[in-house]
């Protein structure tokens, strides 16, 4: 192999290596996008009606049109917490971020830049936190209660306040205004439209009456209770029209072009090493057989049982990679067993199968987070540097099964 060709496939070895960690820093969660509801003003005889004390002699028709009604995102939150109690054995956390893309601020005076805004609730540690620059990250009470403070990214905090820590300092999404609590160091990834971020606590944008565009609901499945099926089926019923994502899925779909390339690299080398000790085995009987001409058996038995200790290890060596490399073949199946027909030799389940496949990717409508957006960027990375590695690596692996065969032809 030519220094060239080792030192790029030390580059490429490395650059997988990089995109495994970036993608094995995914949260494993599943994600459950759809359409944020309509923000409705409120009227203010409502308004008044809420605030004004019920009388004596109020009947309990008029003390329930008195009280606050609730809005069309307290009203979803309250049917998706009744969904997660009727699946209890299925999640052990989940919490919700409504994203908005493209969000304007202002700084109070003239000045105004965009960001994405992330409404948060539910549980705070489902997805990573950036690291903290200034201030600290949202309270749990604040996100219960919708109390307007922001945490914001560095870049916004910038290009809006020109200053790096203006904590205490007030921004404005609208006519309302949010305290900024917290600083973050955030690094633009692929699937990120905008360079800076705002986290306020959903209920705070619910109780100003601003629009958010999509929301992303983020369940923590438990381990070993198949919880795919029951959450797709359940939270699509719940609430048809949205799209149902498993991260974990993602994570592994990502780093499939590394698995295939590894497995037919190791069976290519299986194949080599088989045939070599096929041909060691066969020149040893050989030589057995010519001692024997020679000298007596007893004399010659504990070499030939040392010797056949060495092939039956050799085999069993063969025997084990082969094993795993088939396993690791076939795992994917188990992970997406909706690649696998009902009955594989009919040509309609197959083609069936295919066009179910491909009508999952090609939804008129599909809404994904920056995390999906990300992972589909680095599989096709990750793909073009598999495909590159195995370009590379054709010619030392046929050289290596050329030696190997000249070596079996000498020792025939």
């Amino acid at each position: 192999m030519s220094i060239k060709r080792a030192a790029a496939l030390v580059l490429l070895a490395a650059c997988m290596a990089w995109l495994g960690l970036s993608i094995n820093r995914a949260p494993d969660v599943y994600e459950y996008n759809l359409l944020a509801p309509r923000v409705e003003e409120k009227q203010e005889e409502q308004l008044q009606n809420a605030q004004q004390p019920a009388g004596e002699k109020d009947t309990p028709e008029e003390a329930a049109a008195r009280k606050p009604k609730l809005t069309a995102l307290e009203e979803l939150l309250k049917s998706f917490t009744q969904k997660m109690e009727d699946l209890p054995g299925a999640v052990s956390a989940y919490g919700l971020r409504a994203l908005t893309p493209g969000t304007s601020f202002k700084d109070g005076a003239q000045g105004s830049a965009p960001a994405l805004l992330q409404g948060l609730w539910g549980d705070l540690s489902l997805y990573p936190k950036d690291v903290l620059a200034e201030g600290r990250h949202l309270y749990y009470e604040e996100i219960q209660t919708g109390i307007p403070v922001a945490v914001i990214s560095q870049q916004l905090a910038i290009s809006l306040f020109r200053v790096g820590d203006p904590i205490g300092r007030r921004l404005y999404i609208g006519e309302t205004a949010f305290r900024v609590v917290g600083i973050t160091r955030h690094a633009r990834t692929a699937g990120e439209m905008d360079t800076a971020y705002v986290q306020v606590p959903l209920k705070a944008l619910d109780k100003a009456g601003i629009q958010s565009q999509m929301l992303s609901f983020a369940l923590v499945p438990k381990p070993g209770a198949g919880a795919y099926a029951a959450l797709s089926q359940g939270l699509t019923q719940w609430q048809p029209g949205g799209t149902f994502y498993s991260l974990p899925k993602e994570q592994y779909r990502a780093m499939l072009p590394v698995r295939l390339l590894i497995c037919l690299a190791g069976l290519l080398l299986l194949h080599t090493t088989l045939h070599l000790a096929g041909s060691f085995t066969l020149a040893m009987w050989r030589g057995g057989k010519r001692q024997l001409e020679s000298a007596y058996a007893p004399r010659l038995l504990p070499g030939l049982i040392g010797r056949g200790a060495l092939v039956a290890l050799v085999y069993a060596l063969n025997l084990t990679a082969a094993y795993f490399l088939l396993q690791g073949l076939i795992a994917p199946v188990m992970i997406f067993p909706e690649w696998v027909p009902n009955v594989l030799v009919e040509p309609k389940d197959i083609i069936s199968t295919f066009w179910n496949l491909r009508a999952q990717e090609s939804v008129l409508v599909s809404l994904r987070t920056p995390d999906i957006l990300r992972l589909r960027f680095l599989h096709r990375l990750m793909t073009a540097a598999a495909l590159c590695t195995g370009f590379l690596l054709v010619r030392p692996l046929w050289t290596l099964h050329q030696k190997a065969r000249e070596i079996r032809e000498s020792l025939r």
